[in-house]
């Protein structure tokens, strides 16, 4: 093979090289996630446009901002002041689902340990208990909006669930097959002894705060 014939030869598989390495048109069709198809449409694409502009810089500070003021407002000391800022602040919180309580920590920690549970009443005698659920690992995260629930459903000043949270009792919970009486919901508490008492909690007391009758049961 001559020189100008190695040197041609060299030049073809160059430019084929060079070819393979572009990209062909529909390459950002085929990812919509490319850098290219994000700029140019896409959540992602109007996420990159935003942050550019000083428009959207802007917005996004002033809802940081508007955020963090929120949630400054929600860990206040019990005050006029605090009672005034929730008003637009709480259900802004609540549906970022940044609505935190933490009336169970200091300077007033809760000091008893309560449970709510469902008790069922049957026709042939016997009686049945529905406690709420906790699960550990993972499942604690799908049983933590059953205990918000429970601690809500025990207080006198929610009493408007007690009938509608026995009702779901009543048609889910009871034991399948056996005739419903009564439906009751019980508080069960205990008092937590000061650290390095033992045992750790006083005795258990009870109390059943609502009894719905099932059926014409009296």
């Amino acid at each position: 093979m001559s020189t100008s014939e190695i040197v041609m030869v060299d030049r073809a598989a160059e430019a084929a090289d060079e070819s393979d390495s572009r990209p062909d048109d529909g390459d950002a069709a085929r990812h919509p996630l490319s850098d290219s198809a994000g700029q140019s449409g896409g959540v992602r694409g109007i996420w990159a446009n935003l942050r550019r502009g000083k428009l959207g810089q802007a917005l996004i500070s002033a809802g940081l901002i508007v955020t963090l003021a929120a949630m400054f407002a929600s860990i206040m000391p019990a005050s006029a002041i605090k009672t005034t800022l929730l008003v637009p602040a709480q259900p802004y919180l609540n549906v970022l689902g940044l609505g935190e309580d933490w009336g169970v920590f200091a300077p007033n920690p809760r000091q008893e340990v309560i449970y709510a549970t469902g008790v069922f009443a049957y026709a042939d005698g016997t009686r049945s208990e529905w406690s709420f659920p906790v699960r550990p690992g993972i499942m604690a995260y799908s049983d933590y909006r059953w205990q918000k629930y429970e601690e809500h459903v025990r207080l006198d000043k929610f009493k408007g669930l007690w009938k509608p949270f026995s009702e779901y009792l009543l048609a889910h919970e009871a034991i399948p097959g056996k005739k419903v009486l009564q439906v009751g919901l019980k508080r069960r508490w205990a008092e937590i002894n000061p650290p390095g008492v033992s045992p750790s909690l006083g005795p258990w007391k009870q109390y059943m705060y609502s009894v719905m009758n099932v059926g014409g049961a009296k």
